[in-house]
């Protein structure tokens, strides 16, 4: 299964004092692959993910990568490692360095928590995502193809396999 791109924002929704309706968030989002920073506390980002499909394979360097699925079935394949299935309410934490990708064979939404200094470091050659290391620049100059939303995020198609 493959998705056909995904949409990605780092730049916060909102700041301390300010309420978010993330039960709308996730009724709005129309893009397979939807991952929407909900707010930065401290250097931590806490994120938002509305998907189906499959990501690429990558990895976070630094860093631990923690997801709280909200809805649906979440699905992490791990390499050398046996494939994490995840339901509402329970989560998983991918330790930094470990390659891994999320299956998710029906619409789910997810939070993840990360590290705001580091992005995923796509396992994909040729494929670079703005923000995520392997991409010096963050420029969408790298995409193939690659579309700048009005909104702001970077839509991405990547190459399929």
């Amino acid at each position: 299964m493959s998705h056909p791109g995904y949409a990605i924002s780092y730049q916060p929704l909102s700041t301390t004092l300010q309420s978010i309706d993330v039960q709308a968030l996730i009724d709005q989002a129309g893009d397979p692959w939807y991952n929407q920073t909900l707010i930065q506390v401290g250097d931590v980002l806490v994120r938002l993910g509305v998907m189906q499909g499959e990501l690429h394979w990558h990895k976070h360097n630094q860093q631990d990568e923690f997801f709280f699925v909200l809805d649906g079935l979440f699905r992490i394949e791990l390499d050398g490692a046996d494939t994490v299935e995840l339901r509402p309410r329970q989560v998983f934490t991918v330790p930094a360095g470990m390659l891994h990708r999320p299956v998710v064979p029906a619409r789910s939404a997810v939070l993840m928590i990360e590290n705001r200094a580091e992005r995923a470091q796509p396992h994909h050659p040729g494929l670079r995502i703005p923000g995520c290391a392997g991409s010096p620049s963050g420029e969408p100059s790298t995409l193939r193809p690659s579309l700048r939303h009005p909104s702001g995020t970077h839509v991405v198609r990547p190459e399929r396999r």
